[in-house]
């Protein structure tokens, strides 16, 4: 089986362990705010292809739903972060499945579509984003600064009212 962004049409193959994230390290490598710097781990376990979310802050999801691990199989929607994939198997691999027009969706189909859809708009993360990834000690900084920061704020309000 292979993965297949959605948007550009690059294709990885699967099988083995794939380390996914924005880090140099990892094996599919990423470039977007949305993705953490450890993301996803995709492995094979008795010929089954699995993906695992690295508590991530954007997460993964598995055709349409947040998933914290899932089986993939041909013809499912991978969504991790915001980037979509396709997941093709080898039969499928030089077949583009073409758009159906609304018509001929069902009402099924039609959740896949909006799903698609809303997994090719661009979202990016916000804030701390990969806070959740950090040591313990690291997170207890973050927040004391966080805190002393605000206090801040409110004496210098104080000061000028």
């Amino acid at each position: 089986m292979k993965l297949r962004h959605r948007e550009t049409g690059q294709e990885t193959q699967l099988g083995g362990a794939l380390l996914v994230g924005r880090l140099p390290e990892c094996d599919l490598k990423l470039e977007d705010g949305s993705i953490s710097r450890r993301h996803a781990q995709i492995s094979s376990k008795n010929g089954a292809i699995f993906v695992a979310d690295l508590d991530s802050s954007n997460g993964i999801q598995h055709n349409g739903r947040r998933v914290k691990e899932c089986q993939l199989r041909p013809g499912d929607l991978l969504t991790i972060g915001a980037i979509a994939f396709s997941v093709v198997g080898e039969e499928s691999d030089s077949e583009a499945s073409p758009t159906p027009s609304p018509s001929e969706l069902s009402s099924s189909d039609h959740a896949r579509e909006r799903m698609r859809a809303e997994a090719r708009a661009s979202r990016r993360s916000s804030g701390l984003g990969d806070l959740g990834q950090l040591s313990s000690g690291i997170q207890l900084l973050v927040g004391a600064l966080s805190l002393l920061l605000l206090w801040g704020i409110i004496q210098l309000l104080r000061f000028l009212i």
